[in-house]
This record gives structure tokens, C-alpha cells and sequence, in this order.
């Protein structure tokens, strides 16, 4: 839908309108179904309350499983699309006068599954377009908001999130935003987030992602999947970093990426016996390391200059001529390497328990993005390892970590 106004207070009001009467607007009291391809149950939401089913090859029952963190997004991962617009169900859209959008089903570079939500914008002079939900949300709740984005192209625009609270006369009580994106992420994905409380009074939210123009025309095409909401009390810049959603087929969790250097045999596999918490960990298995890595990794945008820490729960079932550790591998916009961190390694079998790896420090001076790894690397001879991680953290923080097993 298409509106012709003025920035500012005109804005404002009209975006109200959109809050308090879009039919996209998920009612807390509503009980949702999604079923499979064959028509039966895979998921029931109710309010912040989410079970997955789980069938034989005969279509019967398995297993209900509760989920441990709930999406109050519908159709976050933008897999369902019946309109002919280019809006992913549940979605909606909103441009400023002036502004030429254009949204579509992206199939072919799709983060996690089959479908991601695409964006186009040009003309921005300063405006803005937004790809748009509303939840019903409940006030003094802590809350984290991610959502992976890539850029293919822009000029003279950034990319963020914003999370607009109403209270039940339409008033905003606040506005919280995510760090920019303002170039190409080379065809990668990014993560933003944003997290903090609901605030007091709020009962609904505007969950968007917004491309908005900086100054000149303007113009940028991203493509925008796996979208998170839930309530949380752990800020963490990593989406997916329990590895809980899976929805593919290669045994990647969603949103976790893989390299191994050549030569190395590297398999990667979900973890639903020997987890750390929730129902799901991330294995990863290498042999014939030769003194090489495998890694595990998602990137994320930062902020620099910003004090952070990262944490992940390890578990090493065997290791032979090996170690695991994290880095942080952060680079300027240009893709250059400004900084390149490393955790302290695990040698040795943690004999069934999980060890905490950790790193801690400044975002360099430059840097716009990094690329969190857990890196299983040869030390001499073949070389080979087994390993289970679980509930990865990365946040800001003022304070100082400190590793325990």
C-alpha cells in the first residue's frame, strides 16, 4: 500500500492508523496452526506459547515438543506467501511520498528454507521505505529483536530495525533502533538486533526493517530472512545462537554457516541428545585436519569502539592433534581485516561436560562488521575432533567476563 504524505507528524499518524487497523496485527489471545505439505499440525502458537509436532514415515504422532523460545512474529522466516504482491503473509509495507518501492519472494538466496522477503528502493531523498509487522507485546518484558539481512547494493542509504511501542490510545511510548548497515555485505548476511524492556504501558509493537535514505537519491536492494522476536532476558547480538531452529538439511542450524579448508573432512549435524539447554545443540565432527581448520560462523554488524564479550559452552566428545577455539574476526567496510581476537583452546576431552570458551575487548576503530567462529584446527600429524556447542553469546557490556567450566 502506497501513502502520500510529509515526514514528520503526518507520519506519524498515519503509521498509528496502520498499527491499531492492519489485519496483520497478531492477537495474543489467538490460537495459530501451520501444517505441512500432507495437511497436518507442524506448529500451534499461542500467545507466547509454541509447539512443533513431530510424525513417523506413517503420519503418526512422535513427539509435541515446547519450544523454549517463542517467535511473537508470524512468518518470521517469510516461507508463506499466497498474495501477488510480493509481500510474504503476515507482512506489510509502508512508503514515503516520493519513494519508489518495490517488494518480491526471493527463492533463490534464501537464508534458511525455501523463501526469503526482498526489498528495493529508489528515489529515497531522504525517505524511507519499511517492510512491516504489529504484535501484540507485554509491558516490562525483556525483549530481543534480530533479523539477517544482506545488501546487494545501496548508495546514499542505510538499513536498520526499529521496534515502534504503542500504548492503547496509540500513543508511542518508545522507539528503539538497531545499528546500520550502509554498504554491500559482499552476498553475505548480516545480523542485526536490538534488545532492551518493553516499555511501560505498551501493548503493541511495529516490527520493521527500514531502508532510509542519508542525502542525493538514494537507493539500495536487500534481501531480509529469519526475522526473531521474542521475549528474552539475555541481550545477544547472534541469532539462533541456541541452534534450536533447523529447518534445513545439511545439519547447519539456521542461520550458521560452515568453511573448512581444503583437504579437511569436515561434517556438521544437530545435536538432540547430549545438549547444553533447550532442545538442540550444533555438532561438528573433523578428521584428516593436517594442520588446517573447519569453522563454524555467522557474521554480524557492530559498532565500533563498543565493549563486548563472547561466550560459547563447548563440548569435546575426542580430539586428536587439535584444538577448538573462538575468534572474532573483524573487518572495515572495504573488507579489510581490522582486528582478529581469539578465545583460549580446548585440547583435551572435556569428558562429557561443557567447558566455556570466551573473549572479551573493544571493537576496533573501523570495523562494521565481524565474523563470529568456532574453529576446530589441526596442530600436526592427521588430526581429527568431535564437538557439541551450545548457547553462544555475544553482547555489548561495560563489565568484565570471566571463564568458568
Amino acid at each position: 500500500m502506497k501513502h502520500t504524505l510529509k515526514y514528520g507528524s503526518a507520519f506519524l499518524s498515519l503509521l498509528l492508523m496502520f498499527v491499531f487497523c492492519s489485519h496483520q496485527l497478531a492477537l495474543a489471545g489467538e490460537v495459530k496452526y501451520k501444517y505441512d505439505p500432507t495437511g497436518k499440525v507442524k506448529l500451534v502458537k499461542h500467545g507466547d506459547h509454541q509447539y512443533e509436532y513431530h510424525y513417523d514415515g506413517n503420519g503418526n504422532l512422535l513427539r509435541k515438543i515446547k519450544q523454549t523460545e517463542v517467535n511473537l512474529l508470524e512468518n518470521g522466516d517469510f516461507e508463506y506467501y499466497s498474495g501477488s504482491l510480493g509481500l510474504a503473509d503476515s507482512w506489510g509495507n509502508y512508503e514515503q511520498d516520493g519513494v519508489i518501492g518495490t517488494y518480491g519472494i526471493e527463492e533463490n538466496k534464501a537464508m534458511a528454507g525455501k523463501r526469503a522477503q526482498r526489498m528495493d528502493a529508489s528515489s529515497l531523498n531522504g525517505k524511507s521505505m519499511s517492510l512491516m509487522q504489529t504484535v501484540a507485546v507485554e509491558q516490562g518484558k525483556n525483549y530481543v529483536l534480530h533479523s539477517h539481512i544482506k545488501v546487494e547494493k545501496i548508495s546514499n542509504a542505510k538499513v536498520n530495525l526499529t521496534l515502534g511501542f504503542y500504548d492503547a490510545n496509540g500513543k508511542v511510548v518508545g522507539w528503539p533502533a538497531s545499528g546500520s548497515i550502509t554498504h554491500d555485505t559482499k552476498g553475505e548476511f548480516f545480523v542485526l538486533s536490538t534488545n532492551g524492556v518493553v516499555p511501560q504501558g505498551a501493548v503493541r509493537a511495529a516490527v520493521q526493517v527500514n531502508i532510509i535514505g542519508s542525502n542525493g537519491t538514494g537507493s539500495a536492494s536487500v534481501v531480509v530472512d529469519g526475522m526473531h522476536f521474542t521475549y528474552s532476558t539475555e541481550p545477544n547480538l547472534l541469532a539462533n545462537s541456541g541452534f534450536e531452529s533447523y529447518t534445513g538439511s545439511t545439519g547447519l542450524a539456521d542461520g550458521w554457516w560452515n568453511f573448512a579448508e581444503d583437504g579437511v573432512v569436515g561434517t556438521y549435524g544437530i545435536e538432540e541428545i547430549n545438549v547444553m539447554a533447550g532442545k538442540r545443540a550444533q555438532r561438528m565432527d573433523a578428521s584428516s585436519l593436517n594442520g588446517k581448520s573447519m569453522s563454524l560462523m555467522q557474521t554480524v554488524a557492530v559498532e565500533q569502539g563498543k565493549n563486548y564479550v563472547l561466550h560459547s559452552h563447548i563440548k569435546v566428545e575426542k580430539i586428536s592433534n587439535a584444538k577448538v577455539n573462538l575468534t572474532l574476526g573483524f573487518y572495515d567496510a572495504n573488507g579489510k581485516v581490522v582486528g582478529w581476537p581469539a578465545s583460549g583452546s580446548i585440547n583435551d576431552d572435556t569428558k562429557g561436560e561443557y567447558f566455556v570458551l570466551s573473549t572479551n575487548g573493544d571493537v576496533p576503530q573501523g570495523a562494521v562488521r565481524a565474523a563470529v567462529q568456532v574453529n576446530i584446527i589441526g596442530v600436526n600429524g592427521k588430526g581429527s575432533a568431535s564437538v557439541v556447542i551450545d548457547e553462544m553469546n555475544l553482547k555489548y557490556t561495560g563489565g568484565t567476563f570471566l571463564s568458568r567450566k
